[in-house]
């Protein structure tokens, strides 16, 4: 199975009312309506700036043309801030005083510094959120957003992001390329890998804010979470009591066919 190849439609169904310019994909189209509305704020606030600049075309829109046709999870939704552009004259290799971790240019370097000043300068315009690099912030993008535009062949579940189709298809093949040296268990993806590690490890991450018990799975947490809440939610279907748990309501409800 070549999961590589993996992409979505090239048609494009996504058309600019202003300028007719196409898009395959719906959040191309709402960054390109972007640059539409950033021209119009800088034309009228052109008083106010002493000497404006010719108009050329925005970076982003630049990139968006070239990699229009290629997959790419971090694809450009954000025009609010962009990664610095790197000077060709400034190629040579630099080396990370703190990681010793070597790159093709100083502004690949500076960039990369942010990982341990622990800087973030790229905001979610949605929640707030920061991030060090724009491409994680554009894969976070996601989360907000219901486009799922990466479908399963074999059982037709979507995807927002390529990359979590790919480790979706592992399922299908039975391929688990993440191994657990303690008890030779596989797995499709790390993330998957190091919440299952929590098990051997007794690491307990996810802390009840009411009780302080601690629990490996924010699964298990946001269970808990209910034995703390008043509402009864869960109804018996037969005497209609109600419980605050699924499991407590159907522990109680298999007694309606106890035979004495």
């Amino acid at each position: 199975m070549d999961v590589d190849n993996i992409s979505p439609s090239k048609a494009k169904s996504f058309a600019c009312e202003i300028c007719q310019r196409s898009f395959s994909r719906l959040h191309r189209l709402q960054s390109h309506l972007r640059s539409h509305r950033n021209k119009k704020i800088v034309k009228q606030n052109k008083s106010s700036v002493k000497e404006e600049e010719p108009d050329s075309p925005p970076v982003a829109e630049e990139k968006e043309q070239v990699n229009e046709n290629f997959d790419d999870s971090t694809d450009n939704i954000s025009d609010k801030k962009e990664d610095p552009p790197c000077d060709q004259s400034s190629r040579v290799t630099c080396v990370c005083d703190v990681c010793n971790k070597t790159f093709s240019s100083k502004c690949f370097l500076k960039r990369h510094y942010l990982i341990h000043t622990k800087e973030k300068p790229y905001i979610c315009d949605f929640c707030g959120k920061g991030f060090a690099q724009k491409g994680n912030l554009n894969v976070h993008y996601h989360t907000h957003t219901n486009l799922k535009e990466f479908s399963c062949y074999i059982c037709g579940k979507s995807f927002a992001q390529l990359g979590s189709l790919k480790a979706h298809l592992l399922i299908h093949s039975k391929i688990m390329p993440y191994v657990c040296d303690v008890c030779n268990k596989g797995f499709t993806s790390k993330c998957f890998l190091d919440r299952h590690y929590l098990i051997h490890t007794g690491e307990k991450p996810h802390v009840c804010k009411f009780c302080n018990k601690g629990f490996a799975q924010l699964g298990n947490l946001n269970v808990h979470l209910q034995t703390h809440s008043k509402e009864k939610s869960f109804e018996c279907r037969i005497c209609e009591k109600s419980f605050s748990r699924q499991c407590l309501m159907e522990k109680h409800y298999v007694t309606h066919f106890e035979v004495s």
